[in-house]
């Protein structure tokens, strides 16, 4: 809970990073959609499942019919982030 405010910016930012990728390309997602993906695991990892998230798996499921499934092992918690974890942009790998 230490960086919890920070975590919430950081949160944001990648939200946004991810919903101007998706917007920008959408009806020639699947050229970036690999990227997108990865994009999305690295939130779930860092931030864990919230609506906000699941709001753009579901909106990458109607733009390319592709289902994005992240295990529960894979799925992290925001109350254990720290700044270690921060990367230019949510969709590097």
């Amino acid at each position: 809970m230490k960086y919890q405010q920070m975590a919430n910016i950081f949160k944001l930012a990648y939200l946004t990073d991810l919903r101007n990728t998706i917007r920008e390309h959408g009806e020639y997602l699947e050229y970036v959609l690999d990227i997108v993906k990865r994009g999305i695991r690295n939130y779930f990892k860092m931030f864990g499942e919230d609506q906000e998230i699941n709001d753009l798996v579901d909106e990458v499921k109607r733009l390319s019919g592709e289902k994005i499934i992240v295990p529960k092992s894979e799925i992290g918690d925001i109350a254990n982030w720290n700044p270690d974890k921060i990367k230019d942009t949510i969709l590097e790998s």
